[in-house]
């Protein structure tokens, strides 16, 4: 992964943020479950696609976001879904906030999002059907991310891939001819921001 290395190295003093999307095959090693993603001829630990980025070895990027979205199966498990009804009413959520001019050290791993295309042990889908050409995933964040970028209130990256999480879980189902047929997927998140990020 010679060239996230390098990016690493480059100065990033006028960068808001890293954006990373990786597509390509995964798996996961039954014997430690491991996860692994496949580039050229080889395949790699996943945290490889972050580990350059951390705050101790890329400290121009300390403190503001790295977003990683991974386009890999992580698994061979089965999905077939559960009927669900809709709830009546929600429940309110109230968080605290950061003072901004607080100084506060932050751990290595801080302001580091990872989004996979599925949830762990599970495939990532892709499909020609329902004006979709190929990851399921990256088909329905790209869309959101175009159409809710600009708006007006711009939403908060969360809230869109909150939608993107939304829209892949609820909107498709595989199409195969194998024990894939009629499958879901749901996107996973793993998180460690420390603030909301608006476009």
């Amino acid at each position: 992964m010679g060239k996230l290395y390098e990016v690493s190295k480059r100065d990033h003093s006028d960068s808001d943020a890293l954006v990373i999307v990786f597509m390509s095959h995964g798996e996961v090693k039954p014997r430690n479950n491991m996860e692994y993603v496949w580039v050229k001829d080889d395949k790699i630990p996943t945290k490889e696609l972050w580990i350059n980025f951390t705050a101790e070895r890329c400290a121009g990027l300390a403190g503001k976001p790295k977003l990683y979205f991974i386009q890999a199966c992580r698994g061979l498990d089965v999905d077939k879904g559960v009927n669900m009804s809709r709830a009546l009413r929600g429940m309110a959520v109230q968080t605290d906030s950061i003072d901004s001019t607080e100084e506060y050290v932050i751990p290595i791993h801080a302001d580091q999002l990872v989004m996979w295309a599925s949830y762990p042990g599970f495939p990532a889908f892709k499909s020609k059907r329902k004006g979709i050409q190929g990851s399921v995933f990256i088909h329905y964040l790209a869309e959101n991310l175009k159409n809710y970028a600009n708006a007006s209130p711009r939403p908060s990256l969360s809230s869109i891939l909150l939608k993107v999480s939304r829209e892949v879980a609820v909107l498709y189902e595989s199409d195969t001819y194998d024990r894939y047929n009629e499958n879901k997927q749901v996107p996973y998140i793993h998180s460690t921001l420390l603030r909301e990020i608006y476009f």
